[in-house]
């Protein structure tokens, strides 16, 4: 574990610029300022960091903050504000800030802004309540690199679908808490130390982000291309993947009007689609409506897609949205000869091929689009070009926006066609391969597999067969071999491939959205590729085997051996049963008398909990024997926690 500083940062930076083309390096014309805010009620603090320097700016005070603004941000048009959810909270603040707001206003409006996040106050400092053209300028890199919606349904937000400190943890950063309460007005000089620590913490944390693998080229670098490229057509930092799409492709609803009894139309095949033995498939795809094959993908409307089917001896179920065939239990096997065979672009591919672009691009537009796969996947890609990055961003995003009704390149007929077509694709080739392939799953746009000839004839067989699959319906297959392969279900397994690279697929083996702790991931992918050996802990830091657990709106505190602890969050470990450092961890509710027994625990007389005059109930994702972090040793944690899957039954 480390803990980011400006000169890790900036020695990022640099690692990655080396890495940029001279023609590159020459292009690159944005300052990139991280920022954070922290409010008090007496008391504002901002602070900036530069990616590329390294340099970072304390700034305390509204007046103070409103001028520096000012000067680096809202006059230079170069300047690139970057943060982490500050689509939700920091550029409200800043726009408060710039409207003149004071420090009691500005905590007024971070408090709205937490305690009722559904709510969007209008703009204050652009002209007449609109967005300010400042906005466009900044950039919301955990926003960015995935999103997830919570709230009640007609009440749904978007919001980062990993938390910062999450991400710190999952990536080897030390998490910094700050133990300041920030409801109480800032007085003493080491309160005022630790807060602008803990800022910059956060700020040099959000750059590391903003420089990993997952941010720098499929986002940051992506955004930073399509703006200088479609800048003049609109294109802004703040602008979401599907509105950068449709200004690309010049969509304008006026082209298209989407019939409204569009549901009542059927899916057009293709007359390249080779499909002989299962014919069902093809008939329950064409005879019936998009509606009625929605209805029958629908879990609500009580079906469970629109065809159950076994493909090459493995059970496979058709729906609107998807194939997928996978056998029950957990597959695994090693020694190689395991073939992953997947479709390069699918979606983008079979718009471009098969005329499946929304109807709401016209003209050069749609042949553009086919110019702008060939510019991405023969020129830039080829030479490292980073606008590579910026041209997938655009050329998934189109699919994806034609299934959005209020997006100007809605056709949800070409939408539910894309995903059709894709399924029996591979129907089709599955078919053709059939009788030389043990199937093990297909899912979407690809297959695992194993030759029933494994000499090096049955390979040269196979190729054959897919290139002129390939010929046939103007697609690219990628083959790649693996080493060993570990499948819980079509949606999460682990491969290693014959070169030594891991690739994976769902929440059970992913880190990067994991909502659990790392070493439950790395147990997982260790004891998939070692034969359920357990990983050893040893150089392994305790913070990796920590569960963060958290308090809801209807919780007061948690309760820890009794005792009343304040803190929104805790860190627990698994223990073994007999550690003398167990520790009883629960949660102190708030009760308006409305809430069912069968949420709490018993609270016996005379006990401690009483004293605080609420019920109490199991802390939520605690384990059962766990202990807070801080009071742990190596010896006292439940490694066999890390490895419990009930559905261990092997294929």
């Amino acid at each position: 574990m480390y803990e980011p500083t400006p000169e890790t940062v900036k020695k990022a930076f640099d690692e990655l610029f080396a890495k940029f083309t001279q023609e590159e390096r020459s292009g690159f014309r944005q300052r990139f300022l991280v920022h954070d805010y922290e409010t008090f009620p007496n008391k504002v603090l901002l602070v900036t960091l530069d990616l590329a320097t390294g340099q970072h700016w304390v700034v305390w005070g509204t007046e103070q903050i409103r001028t520096y603004l000012r000067q680096v941000f809202v006059h230079n048009e170069s300047t690139v504000l970057i943060g982490y959810n500050n689509k939700k909270f920091d550029n409200r603040i800043t726009d408060a800030i710039l409207d003149g707001a004071d420090e009691a206003e500005v905590k007024r409006v971070s408090d709205q802004l937490i305690e009722n996040s559904h709510i969007r106050p209008s703009w204050r400092s652009g002209e007449y309540g609109r967005r300010p053209t400042w906005v466009g300028r900044t950039f919301d890199v955990g926003f960015d690199i995935g999103q997830k919606k919570i709230g009640p349904e007609g009440r749904e937000e978007k919001i980062p679908e990993v938390s910062l400190k999450r991400w710190e943890r999952l990536n080897g950063i030390k998490v910094f808490r700050c133990t300041v309460p920030f409801d109480k007005p800032l007085i003493r000089a080491r309160d005022f130390a630790e807060v602008e620590r803990y800022c910059l913490y956060d700020v040099c944390a959000t750059a590391m982000l903003a420089l990993s693998k997952e941010a720098w080229n499929p986002c940051l670098n992506a955004r930073r291309v399509l703006v200088d490229d479609y800048g003049d057509r609109g294109v802004d930092w703040e602008m979401t993947k599907p509105r950068i799409t449709t200004i690309v492709l010049n969509a304008d609803e006026r082209n298209y009007e989407v019939p409204a009894d569009w549901e009542d139309e059927r899916f057009k095949l293709p007359s390249n689609i080779r499909i002989w033995k299962n014919r069902d498939v093809l008939k329950a795809y064409t005879q019936n409506t998009f509606g009625q094959l929605r209805n029958m993908s629908s879990k609500k409307g009580g079906g469970d897609g629109v065809l159950l089917k076994d493909i090459c001896g493995v059970p496979h179920v058709f729906g609107v949205g998807g194939v997928h065939g996978c056998g029950d239990g957990i597959w695994k096997a090693a020694g190689g000869g395991i073939w992953g065979l997947d479709a390069a672009s699918l979606y983008p591919n079979l718009m471009r091929h098969y005329g499946l672009l929304s109807r709401r691009v016209v003209g050069k537009d749609r042949d553009r689009f086919g110019d702008l796969i060939d510019l991405r996947v023969k020129v830039y890609k080829p030479k490292g070009d980073k606008r590579a990055e910026g041209l997938k961003l655009v050329l998934n995003g189109g699919f994806g926006v034609m299934g959005f009704e209020k997006s100007d390149m809605y056709d949800p007929v070409n939408f539910c066609s894309v995903t059709i077509l894709g399924q029996l694709l591979i129907t089709d080739l599955l078919e053709k391969l059939e009788r030389h392939i043990e199937l093990i799953q297909s899912n979407t746009d690809g297959v695992f597999f194993r030759l029933r000839d494994k000499t090096g004839q049955g390979l040269e067989t196979c190729r054959k067969i897919v290139s002129a699959f390939e010929k046939r319906t103007m697609l690219e297959m990628e083959w790649t071999e693996f080493e060993r392969m570990y499948q819980r279900d079509v949606s999460n397994y682990v491969a290693k491939t014959v070169s030594g690279s891991v690739k994976s697929k769902g929440t059970w083996f992913g880190v990067r959205h994991c909502t659990e702790t790392p070493y439950l991931i790395m147990a997982r992918t260790h004891a998939a590729f070692n034969d359920g050996e357990v990983l050893p802990p040893t150089g392994i830091p305790l913070e990796r085997f920590a569960i963060e657990i958290k308090r809801d709106k209807n919780s007061e505190a948690f309760l820890v051996d009794g005792k009343r602890d304040e803190r929104e969050w805790l860190d627990v470990v698994p223990v073994l049963s007999n550690s003398p450092h167990k520790q009883e961890i629960s949660v102190l509710c708030k009760d308006d008398g409305s809430m069912s027994e069968n949420l709490f625990s018993g609270i016996s007389e005379g006990s401690e909990n009483n004293m605080f005059g609420g019920k109490q109930r199991k802390a939520t994702n605690c384990p059962p024997d766990a202990a807070l972090l801080e009071n742990i040793e190596l010896e006292d944690i439940d490694l066999q926690w890390y490895y419990k899957d009930k559905k261990e039954k092997i294929k």
